[in-house]
Formats: structure tokens, C-alpha cells, sequence
């Protein structure tokens, strides 16, 4: 079991943040039971949906992973690795060759938005305008199914329970710039259980979760959804997994806003936003193409398309034990979803994105020499992230 073990280990790592010493056995227990990581949820920055996408799509919770018959089917590849995104560079088994994402863009460096089309007349500009103190909530639900390949065994596909991390966003500050400095508090974290297997991975997450509410952030805001110097303010005697799992999880909770073109825009508008994310030591190049359908005033209603490459190959993780190197060979992953967004508001009135990602990692272990090849695993993963304000 030893393989298996140390596939699982690299499955919870890279796709579900988790502790790479926790032990394996079947893919049920503790070993996925983490939130998913910041790739898959927040370079996203969908912060609404179309009505249908409510608090109620979130709420429900993936089947019982213990019956076969109601498991998850495997996931589907999202897309060819020749697939071609305007612009990208070429593309190897959706692995960037080196030095190709810096051309794009730098590590560290601020979201590229380039408009495609201008859409519809008439066109307006558009731009985000809060009111200081005008403070609202938001739900973000997230749902995943995760499993992993090694040596031609197919280990049981896990789906984690349904979580709900409720936020309260306040605009506190207003710079000269037109920017805003948002103030966010974790108020409370849900988890919904399906079935037995589910309850069990509930019942060792809900420690961790508990110490989670209370966190605070900050992070400054542009009036074009640009999002700079967060701050994060962890709870006193917070457990050292808990705060990992927030790490991960920063992204998402600043994902409150969409980035939008400065040209103005009608329905029907296209633009695209490269960025670069670092999630769990994987270093990810970001495509996402959003399209206007609706326009009411201040209130947009956009589809989102996405596609995700790997930048570059190794994954730089301090929880990848010494001696040990893991590298991606090939990386399949996209997704897409709508959002309802207020630009007058801080807080996103819907959202659903839909999101699927296969990774092929070669791990090599201490004293197989040089040149020797490692084993090779595949890790799948399937999320749905939704937003929503609360319920009343």
C-alpha cells in the first residue's frame, strides 16, 4: 500500500490542500476531507450567476461516495491540450515550455484584461463604485469530487461534503483613486454531509472549521475589479492545518469582483483576463473569457469560459517530503459558469461555476538515481463553486 498511500498523499496535496503525511487507506476518510484549493476557486473571480444559480443550487450536497451506483462518474477531459486560447503560447499536454509564461505574464504581476469585442450599441463604460460602510454578506458553497490513478488502479472517487462559508464585506475606505479597501470577516463555516461516508469526513473537518470563523481580511479593490495588498488576520490559536487550509483559500474569499475592460462595452461584449496563480506549489497560467449577456443599470450578468496551463512543470511544495521531486506531465483543466454582479455593490448577488481538472504527476523518490524515471499518478478533481447573499 505504499504506493497508493503516497498517490493519495500528492492527490490531497495538490488538489485538495491537505497534509501530505496523513495516512490513505481507501480515499474516504480524512485523507480528502480539506477544502478545495485557490486554482480552482479564486484566479475564477465569479462573483454572481444568473437567477437559476442560487443558494439553493449550492445547497446541494454530492452523493454518498460509498455506493457505487451513486458515485460520481469519472472525469471527463475538458479540453484537447492543443486547444488553442487567443494568444496563448504553445501548449505541450497543457504544459507550458519554460520561460513561455513570463512572456505573458510575470509571476507576481497584476491581471492582464484585453477586450475581444466591444459588443452591442449602445456602450457605456463600466467600473465598480461602492459606498463606504455600506456593508452586505455573501454564501460561497463549494462542492468537490476527487480521485487518483496509479499503476492502473483507479482509487475510489471521494466527493467531500457540501461546505458553506458565509462573509460580511464592508467598503471601509475610499482612496483618491476611486479605490476601496474591503474589510471581510469570516462569520460562519457550514458543512453539509450526504451519507455515512460523508458524515464520517464531517465529523474529523468540524474541529478544524470551528476555529476558522472569526478570520479577518482587508484588501484594496480598483474601480476595473483589480485587487491588491491583502491582508489576512488569522484567529488567535488557530491549529496549524486550519490555517493552511485558509491559506489556500485566500484567493477566493478576494474573488469577490470580476476585472473589467476600461473601453466601453454593449451587450454581447467579450474580454479576456490572463492571470497567474501559485496554488499548493503548482505555478498555474489563467485564460478566462467573459461575455456580457445582460446589462440593467448597474446590475451585469456575465458568462465566464475558462482554461488553465501549467507555467511550469515542478511543483515547489514544503509539504512534499525531503528528497522526494514531483513534476506535472500533463495538466487538462477548465470550466465555465455565469455570474450576476451589481456594480454598485460589494457583495455578488449569484453565481455557479462548474470546473473539472486532471493532472498527471511523475513523482521520483530518493535513490533512483539520475535520469531514472519516476512513477507516473493522475489526480482528478470536479468542483462546483457558487456565490450567493444570504438567506433571509
Amino acid at each position: 500500500m505504499k504506493r497508493p498511500r503516497l498517490v493519495l498523499s500528492l492527490a490531497c496535496l495538490l488538489v485538495a490542500g491537505c497534509e501530505a503525511d496523513k495516512p490513505a487507506g481507501p480515499v474516504t476518510a480524512e485523507a480528502s476531507a480539506t477544502l478545495p484549493p485557490a486554482s480552482a476557486t479564486a484566479p475564477i473571480a465569479l462573483p454572481g450567476a444568473t437567477p437559476s444559480a442560487t443558494a439553493e443550487a449550492a445547497a446541494t450536497p454530492s452523493a454518498d461516495p460509498s455506493s457505487s451506483a451513486t458515485a460520481a462518474a469519472p472525469s471527463a477531459s475538458v479540453a484537447s491540450a492543443a486547444t488553442v486560447v487567443p494568444g496563448m503560447p504553445a501548449a505541450k499536454d497543457g504544459v507550458l515550455a519554460a520561460g513561455a509564461a513570463d512572456r505573458v505574464l510575470k509571476t507576481g504581476g497584476k491581471p492582464v484584461v484585453k477586450l475581444i469585442e466591444a459588443g452591442a450599441e449602445p456602450r457605456a463604460a463600466v467600473s465598480y463604485a461602492f459606498t463606504e460602510g455600506a456593508a452586505q454578506s455573501a454564501v460561497i458553497g463549494l462542492d468537490m469530487v476527487m480521485g487518483a490513478k496509479s499503476k492502473g488502479m483507479e482509487l475510489p472517487r471521494t466527493a467531500v461534503p457540501h461546505m458553506a462559508m458565509t462573509l460580511d464585506l464592508n467598503p471601509a475606505e475610499k482612496n483618491a483613486a476611486g479605490d476601496f479597501r474591503i474589510a471581510a470577516k469570516l462569520v460562519d463555516v457550514g458543512i453539509e454531509p450526504s451519507g455515512i461516508t460523508q458524515t464520517k469526513i464531517a465529523e474529523s473537518l468540524k474541529p478544524q472549521l470551528a476555529t476558522v470563523k472569526g478570520m479577518s481580511m482587508s484588501y484594496w479593490v480598483s474601480p476595473h475589479g483589480t485587487v491588491r495588498d491583502v491582508k489576512v488576520d488569522l484567529p488567535p490559536g488557530m491549529p496549524p492545518e486550519a490555517a493552511k487550509m485558509l491559506q489556500s483559500m485566500n484567493q477566493s474569499f478576494e474573488s469577490m469582483v470580476a476585472p473589467l475592460p476600461r473601453e466601453p462595452i454593449g451587450t454581447g461584449a467579450r474580454w479576456q483576463v490572463i492571470t497567474r496563480i501559485a496554488s499548493q506549489g503548482a505555478d498555474i497560467l489563467q485564460y478566462t473569457t467573459f461575455t456580457l449577456k445582460t446589462r440593467e443599470g448597474t446590475r451585469l450578468g456575465l458568462g465566464a469560459d475558462l482554461r488553465q496551463f501549467a507555467a511550469n512543470p515542478v511543483i515547489d511544495n514544503p509539504a512534499i517530503p525531503a528528497g522526494m521531486t514531483a513534476r506535472i506531465k500533463a495538466f487538462d483543466s477548465g470550466g465555465s459558469g455565469d455570474t450576476n454582479l451589481d456594480t454598485a455593490e460589494v457583495s455578488p448577488l449569484g453565481g455557479k461555476l462548474s470546473m473539472k481538472s486532471s493532472m498527471e504527476i511523475e513523482v521520483s523518490r530518493p535513490g533512483g538515481g539520475a535520469g531514472t524515471p519516476g512513477e507516473s499518478n493522475v489526480v482528478h478533481s470536479d468542483l462546483t463553486v457558487t456565490f450567493a447573499r444570504p438567506k433571509k
